[in-house]
This record gives C-alpha cells, sequence and structure tokens, in this order.
C-alpha cells in the first residue's frame, strides 16, 4: 500500500528566475533549483543573504512566476498553501481575533464558526487572552504569534514562513522556536522555512537545504535526525550545526567577493 506520509506535496523542478538590475543587466538569482518535500516534512532553506531563498518561497507560493522550470504543489483544497512573511501585517483596525478571522472571511466561513476556529488557534499559539486586543497593543513576539494563528487558521496543507522570527531578541526567538514544533508536532503540516541562521534551522527541520551564493543552486542537503525537543548543547547538535556552518561559510565568502 502507498503510504501516505511518502507522497510529495512539493515538487521543484530546475526553476530558474532572473531579475532586471541597475542600468538593465540581468541579475540570475536561481540557476537550476531541484528538490521536492514529503507530507508534513519540515524543511529549512539556508543560504547567504541574497541567495533568493524569498524568491524561491514566493514562486512556490504563486506570488511569483519562474522564468524557466516546474513547480508543483500538490495540495487536495485551493489556498491550501499559508505564507507567514517577515513582518506580522497585522490589520490596526481589526481585534486579534479579527485579524486570525480575516482569511475565514474570505473563504465564506459563517460568523460564529470563524469565531470558533480563530479562538482554537489563538489558544494554540497561547493568544485567547488578547483575543480583543488591537495589534499596537502587542509585543513582537506577541504579533509572530498571531500571526502564525491567522496562517493556521485557514487549514493550510503547505506553511511557507521567511524568516518569520528575525527581528526578535534572542530569548523570544528561541521560545518561538520551540512553539512552532509543538506546534508542528501537533498539526503535522508541510512546512518550508527560510532562515539565515544555522541554530535555527538545525534546531527545527528534518532537513536543511544549502543554497549557494547567485547564481543560486540547492549545494547540499542535510538530514537531521536527532530527536525532538533537541539539545542545542548536545555533541551531536554542536557537530551537526559545525558542519553546516563550514559548507555555508563558502557560499557567504564567494558571496562577498560578487
Amino acid at each position: 500500500m502507498h503510504d501516505p506520509k511518502n507522497k510529495v506535496l512539493i515538487e521543484v523542478i530546475d526553476v530558474h528566475k532572473s531579475f532586471l538590475g541597475v542600468k538593465g543587466r540581468e541579475i540570475k538569482v536561481l540557476n537550476g533549483i531541484s528538490f521536492h518535500v514529503k507530507k508534513g516534512e519540515f524543511v529549512c532553506l539556508l543560504g547567504p543573504t541574497g541567495c533568493g531563498k524569498t524568491t524561491l518561497l514566493r514562486i512556490i507560493s504563486g506570488l511569483e512566476r519562474q522564468d524557466k522550470g516546474i513547480v508543483k504543489v500538490n495540495v487536495e483544497n485551493r489556498g491550501g498553501v499559508g505564507f507567514m512573511f517577515q513582518k506580522p501585517s497585522l490589520f490596526p483596525w481589526r481585534t486579534v481575533l479579527k485579524n486570525v478571522e480575516f482569511g475565514l472571511e474570505l473563504k465564506g466561513v459563517p460568523k460564529e464558526q470563524r469565531k470558533e476556529i480563530a479562538l482554537k488557534y489563538l489558544s494554540l499559539v497561547g493568544m485567547e487572552k488578547f483575543s480583543e486586543n488591537y495589534p499596537h497593543e502587542l509585543s513582537g513576539g506577541m504579533e509572530k504569534r498571531v500571526t502564525l494563528a491567522r496562517s493556521l487558521a485557514t487549514d493550510p496543507d503547505v506553511l511557507l514562513m521567511d524568516e518569520p522570527f528575525v527581528y526578535l531578541d534572542a530569548q523570544t526567538r528561541n521560545t518561538l522556536q520551540e512553539e512552532i514544533i509543538s506546534i508542528w508536532e501537533k498539526t503535522r503540516k508541510t512546512v518550508i522555512f527560510v532562515t539565515h541562521s544555522v541554530d535555527e534551522a538545525v534546531f527545527l527541520a528534518d532537513r536543511v537545504l544549502l543554497m549557494t551564493a547567485l547564481p543560486s543552486t540547492i549545494k547540499e542537503e542535510f538530514p537531521v535526525t536527532l530527536k525532538r525537543p533537541r539539545d542545542r548543547t548536545s555533541p551531536e547538535f554542536v557537530e551537526i550545526r559545525k558542519e553546516v556552518l563550514r559548507s555555508l561559510r563558502k557560499e557567504v565568502e564567494k558571496a562577498s567577493v560578487i
């Protein structure tokens, strides 16, 4: 029998993308990117600054078109891809509850059902007590939690996360990393998570995909088979982090001389 856990939800095949830079000069960003993600996997994309990680995520989501190549997102329902951006982008005139309800409104979900679903996901991220607050009353970490609840409320098959914790202090960031893994273990969403942090990638991912400097390809794949919750101080964790960092450092050096 076919194992649904081995179902490939995302296929990226030989994807290329260029942009026009200053004076009309073409800048090749993605240069034959290929990988796949199975149902329920947590995959991190890691690479030097400006290597096209966000561009690749936007192509997978359908927000941008590739110049060449194929992207297959094998979700069962339309709108089955959620996107969590770097900045929270909450509507300042809507309460926390109404922000989380927004995607459900667009789908035509009845009012009472919307509220029930929104409260469920606010509870999941520990924000149900703040349902009637407005975004300006929240801390950065709280805004991230609400944004995550909004992303999950529409029940996407795939969740794309573009450096969602990048602007947070280290303590809040570590706490949210632990929470996102706890939520992932409960929901088993398929996640592609973009990060610049080797530590974050090794802590979160089943697999880390390392992208090269421009023009970018997938340089290397690092499986992370450590049991969760992961101990960042364990010899096994430290060794994987060193291995990934060693490979990343070479690409950062290349990027700095381009």
